[in-house]
Order: C-alpha cells, then sequence, then structure tokens
C-alpha cells in the first residue's frame, strides 16, 4: 500500500508569513525557515565535508550531514545551538539504528574525533572476541 500522501504534499508553501507544507499542518514559519537555513549553513561551514540540512516536521528542524547522510548532527527542535545531538551509522540514512553511536557534543568540531573514538573501542572489543573465538576448534 502507498503513501495516500504525494511528495507534493510535502513541497512548503508561502502564505505570508506562514512557509509550510500542506502534509505538515504546523503553520511553520517563513522566519524559523530562514533561521533554521542559516544555523544549517553555519554549522556546516564549521566542518569540512558536511552539507547543512534543513527539515520540516511540525516546525523547521536545521543540521548538517556528511557521508550521505552516514552522520548527522543536529540540535534538536527549536534549539539554536549547543548540545549538538550526534547520529552515525554505516547502515542506511535515518533508519534509527545508529551502530556507531548517538552522543551529544558541545564543539562540533567534535563530531568526527568522537565517531573515530567510538568506532575504534567498537573494532578493539570485536577484535578481542575474535581473538577468543580463534581458541575454539572449527
Amino acid at each position: 500500500m502507498s503513501n495516500p500522501r504525494s511528495a507534493r504534499d510535502w513541497e512548503p508553501q508561502r502564505r505570508g508569513a506562514i512557509y509550510c507544507s500542506p502534509a505538515c499542518g504546523g503553520d511553520c514559519t517563513w522566519a524559523e525557515y530562514q533561521r533554521a537555513k542559516r544555523c544549517a549553513e553555519r554549522l556546516a561551514r564549521k566542518l569540512p565535508g558536511f552539507e547543512p540540512v534543513v527539515k520540516e516536521n511540525l516546525g523547521w528542524h536545521w543540521g548538517a550531514d556528511a557521508l550521505g547522510g552516514l552522520i548527522y548532527i543536529t540540535t534538536g527542535y527549536k534549539k539554536w545551538g549547543p548540545p549538538y545531538h550526534v547520529f552515525a551509522s554505516i547502515e542506511t540514512r535515518h533508519a534509527g539504528n545508529y551502530e556507531w553511536g548517538s552522543f551529544e557534543v558541545r564543539d562540533p568540531r567534535q563530531v568526527v574525533p568522537g565517531i573515530k573514538r567510538r568506532l575504534r573501542s567498537a573494532i578493539a572489543y570485536r577484535q578481542k572476541f575474535l581473538d577468543k573465538l580463534e581458541e575454539l576448534p572449527e
């Protein structure tokens, strides 16, 4: 069964101060969109390889992502500064399964080092387990 709403229902429409998609219905504003866009662009400029992201869902949300969405950083709904929430996975974009972490940072430049630390720790843990398994006969 397909989604009853078309993609066009999610295209924001401007009506005076309102800039909102019919499918959203949250009376999102043009001013909030502009602010979210500026914040996303400012955040992405601080993080080489990241692109700004602005999404609508009962309000304008903003952040930045890298590697096609495998790493996503945001502040959360209607928040305009730290702490930043980081989501990282090698799986699929925003599937809710963030294998390599979901954590907070105060400085966005901590994102990539934070993911690397978690990934190295996970690799070391798995290697330790693999080494133990090698002690067992096939």
